[in-house]
């Protein structure tokens, strides 16, 4: 949807010209014609129009009853939310309006470390960064440095927020409301030849390519070699693809393909083979 006022952070530079920040304000009883014209880039219009006025007397009327929630942020001030197990700080003037924040806490989906934190609402939209501390259930000694704070989409998508360990907390920067939780990626990334098998004749080829993936915290850094000199891969994220045209560099004859991945969280995979060029 589309408000017909501006909210009292709402900074963006695309509104000019706005009489008293969209607000229209009537002093009397009579009807009103409004009407709202909307034109695409091409010149194309579409328009809508209705009738309004005001009353003095509202009580006949059913207004929106204000639902329960945990805290009142205030857009204007740092705003700070203090539980059992989170904490959240919130610099002044990231949100568009002040919020009646809803917040709770429930069980955290399966593989977490911590409840699952329901913060408010995704939809709510939060102008910068702000602080998040989650803290631990249980600590998996040993592979602090594999454990992340996660973000959970309604249909289930988990998103990385990254993430440092202290004490038992996990401390990251969030930029929207949702659902946040803490999990761990301990498994390394993996790498599959696509247009190729190991000792194959790719005379023909024009490149070398691999499928890669990771199950959760997502591909940080890559490198690759053939021969054991470095080589100028490339990677197209959205079809998790990483390959290497073939150049100079590649003579005809018997060659070593090595390809390096990290995860971000740390957690290396490497694949070695053999072609003929």
């Amino acid at each position: 949807f589309h408000r017909s006022f501006l909210l009292p952070n709402n900074q963006l530079p695309i509104y000019e010209n706005v009489v008293n920040r969209g607000w229209v304000q009537f002093t009397d009883t009579l009807w009103h014609r409004m009407e709202y014209v909307i034109r695409d880039p091409s010149g194309n219009t579409s328009t809508c129009s209705f009738k309004v006025r005001s009353v003095a007397d509202v009580s006949g009327y059913a207004r929106k009853k204000q639902e329960p929630y945990f805290q009142m942020l205030a857009f204007d001030k740092e705003n700070e939310i203090l539980t059992e197990g989170l904490v959240v700080r919130m610099p002044p003037y990231i949100l568009y309006d002040s919020v009646p924040m809803q917040y709770k806490a429930g069980v955290g989906p399966p593989n977490s470390f911590a409840p699952l934190h329901h913060l408010h609402h995704a939809e709510v939209p939060v102008h910068h960064f702000f602080h998040v501390k989650i803290r631990l259930d249980t600590i998996p000694v040993g592979k602090e440095n594999k454990l992340m704070v996660v973000s959970i989409s309604r249909k289930g998508e988990i998103y990385n927020e990254q993430g440092t360990y202290n004490n038992g907390w996990m401390s990251a920067r969030a930029r929207s409301f949702g659902d946040y939780t803490v999990m761990m990626d301990n498994e390394k990334p993996t790498i599959v030849p696509l247009n190729f098998k190991p000792g194959e004749n790719m005379a023909k080829n024009t490149e070398i390519s691999f499928k890669v993936a990771d199950n959760l915290s997502g591909i940080s850094s890559y490198q690759g070699a053939i021969d054991g000199k470095w080589v100028l891969l490339e990677y197209d994220p959205k079809r998790s693809k990483m390959f290497y045209v073939f150049d100079e560099h590649v003579d005809k004859g018997a060659h070593e393909v090595k390809i390096t991945v990290y995860d971000e969280r740390e957690n290396k995979a490497t694949y070695t083979a053999r072609f003929i060029r």
